[in-house]
């Protein structure tokens, strides 16, 4: 452990200009001696408030709490620690008042995964929090919600012996928060380590680890070829449409609620489209110059509701039926889409297909769509503008 002088300490920047009277002096060497120079470096500027705003007692326990509430570092306790319990009290009733209680800003700073792991810990406490949070009535309504879903939850898992295949929430509900997370990440990782072949060889040594896998992999793998040969046309055949379901299965929201529950379900399904939805796309220059020819012929408000590739990116629909999930249209201007279709990808038998699939859930959505070929716009683009622009600005 690596030791550090007070007078090294004191000529730290966060702490240089500060005034330490005899007291604090002592309560910083008892420090030195319990955490090393690495540790102190990083807590330095909780030192600093320390000093600033007067707290004393035992520094020693106060930094081991604060080291262990690492993860929930803006609750009460943690501002109790740092500044003493009346700031402390202040800080955390303001921070509640900026941030916690504001949704549209957290969100915007932190995202929604973290909205909803904080109000969770504000929330799930008691009824005055879900009052405060969304008025009396409203509060009132969310807070019977919760404590009858709870409620039944509780009894549900008592009939059930608290068997294995809990979801990441129920974890959280049994465990509180960090526990919970803890010993879920723990299950998972137990998990993913037996679909590797290091496992194999660890638990049954090199030879007859390698043989298992080898057995294992031959049965896991997934192509229809190899279930055939495996099983016969029928069942390998089978068992192969078995397989496209599960993997079908689990890129909707169920999958996610039966993992996760209900709440992180939906949180994480978001995330998961959102990702899904964030890519590198190359758009064709042709069809970006039509869409520009258009854009500049649009009035200034038209212009704030276009959405195309160049200009925003494509608009994105989040779909997630049996025949898609998530849907990118090439140009759309409030009710109304344009599609431009290439000449070579458009023109193959599949393709066509999925237009008509992608056309008549767009219109089921009482959109309307006009699909521009590439040929025609080649022949007179000033045409196909013309034809555009008429079809945006028709009632």
């Amino acid at each position: 452990m690596k030791k550090i002088t007070i007078e090294t300490l004191l000529n730290w920047k966060e702490l240089k200009d500060l005034e330490i009277n005899e007291y604090q002096r002592v309560e910083l060497i008892k420090l030195l001696n319990n955490f090393d120079i690495n540790l102190l470096r990083k807590k330095k500027d909780i030192l600093a408030n320390w000093i600033n705003y007067g707290v004393n007692g035992d520094w020693t326990e106060r930094l081991k709490k604060l080291i262990l509430l690492k993860n929930d570092s803006m609750s009460l306790e943690a501002n109790i620690l740092r500044y003493g319990e009346e700031e402390g009290k202040k800080r955390k009733a303001k921070h509640n008042k900026s941030v916690g209680l504001n949704k549209k800003n957290f969100i915007k700073k932190h995202g929604i995964k973290k909205w909803n792991e904080h109000t969770k810990k504000i929330t799930r406490k008691t009824k005055d929090e879900y009052i405060k949070i969304y008025g009396e009535e409203e509060g009132l309504k969310k807070w019977n919600h919760y404590y009858i879903n709870w409620k039944r939850g509780i009894e549900k898992k008592k009939e059930s012996g608290w068997k294995n295949g809990l979801t990441q929430e129920e974890y959280i509900d049994r465990y509180g928060y960090t526990e919970g997370l803890k010993k879920w990440n723990i299950k998972n990782k137990k998990i993913s380590k037996r679909q590797v072949k290091k496992y194999y060889i660890e638990k049954y040594g090199e030879e007859e680890g390698l043989k298992k896998w080898n057995d294992r992999y031959k049965y896991f793998n997934t192509k229809l070829s190899t279930q055939i040969e495996l099983y016969g046309k029928e069942e390998g055949t089978k068992r192969y449409k078995m397989f496209i379901e599960r993997m079908a299965y689990s890129n909707t929201i169920d999958y996610y609620i039966d993992k996760y529950g209900n709440e992180l379900g939906e949180i994480y399904y978001t995330e998961y489209i959102i990702k899904c939805t964030k890519r590198n796309k190359l758009y064709s220059k042709i069809s970006q110059k039509l869409f520009w020819m258009i854009y500049h012929n649009l009035t200034n408000n038209e212009k704030m509701k276009c959405y195309f590739g160049e200009l925003n990116e494509e608009y994105v629909f989040y779909v997630n039926t049996t025949d898609i999930k998530i849907m990118y249209v090439d140009f759309k201007l409030e009710d109304k889409i344009i599609e431009f279709d290439g000449t070579y990808w458009h023109s193959l038998e599949e393709s066509k297909i999925n237009d008509k699939i992608r056309d008549n859930y767009l219109q089921s959505k009482n959109y309307k769509i006009l699909r521009i070929k590439e040929q025609d716009f080649v022949d007179n683009n000033t045409a196909v503008v013309e034809k555009c622009l008429l079809f945006l600005r028709e009632n």
